[in-house]
């Protein structure tokens, strides 16, 4: 389980970029980015963090659940409850999703579930 950085800690996070493949030419399934890490506003869920970034994205927000290795230089980091789940559902075109399940509740990764906050992949996993 990585844990999620403290406010202050300047940190190089590696992430997995599950689109990396999809692009032509292919890219590297992994993006680096350092910063520090700043106070993140009240819609940032428990599972992301927000750091410092660079003159395109001054302000990066990170989900955990893409987070390969945390590098520390700075501060440490507070491990949060793992009680939540993670699937890995194939959708119908081939298209690999994550299902999550946490304390909130269920959520996916898919285009569906970011604009009807439901999906067929959810279903598939909670079956309701």
């Amino acid at each position: 389980m990585i844990a999620r950085p403290d406010v202050g800690s300047y940190v190089e996070v590696i992430v997995i970029d599950p689109f990396a493949s999809r692009m032509i030419p292919p890219q590297s399934d992994t993006r680096r980015y350092q910063g520090r890490v700043v106070k993140s506003d009240r819609w940032l869920t428990d599972q992301e963090f927000a750091m410092t970034g660079d003159h395109a994205y001054p302000i990066r927000v990170i989900n955990l659940r893409h987070v390969r290795d945390i590098v520390y230089e700075t501060g440490q980091g507070t491990t949060i409850d793992d009680t939540g789940r993670i699937w890995e559902i194939t959708g119908s075109r081939g298209d690999r999703y994550l299902v999550t399940r946490d304390a909130r509740g269920y959520s996916c990764d898919c285009k569906g579930f970011q604009f009807r906050k439901s999906c067929r992949h959810i279903t598939e996993v909670h079956g309701s």
